[in-house]
């Protein structure tokens, strides 16, 4: 959600490494104690990118990859963030 409020991003990789790089900074590793990879944070995500899309929240470019937060989008991270 703090990306999304923060409406920083360009397209979904975008999202997928800024989330990559925090759940690393929270200790976060695979098996092996390495980063985690882009398909692994995906999968984690998918669930809640598919409820951001269904939401509005993110501009789907007519049925492509998420690419930006839409500014309705960003408000509504805020104010999930501050509940």
């Amino acid at each position: 959600m703090l990306e999304v409020a923060a409406g920083k991003r360009t397209g979904w990789a975008d999202y997928l490494e800024a989330v990559s790089f925090g759940l690393g900074a929270l200790g976060w590793s695979n098996r092996t104690g390495a980063e985690l990879e882009p398909k692994t944070v995906q999968a984690l995500l998918i669930d809640a990118r598919d409820i951001l899309l269904n939401l509005g929240i993110f501009d789907n470019r007519f049925g492509l990859k998420a690419n930006t937060a839409k500014m309705p989008g960003q408000a509504f991270a805020r104010a999930a963030l501050r509940s």
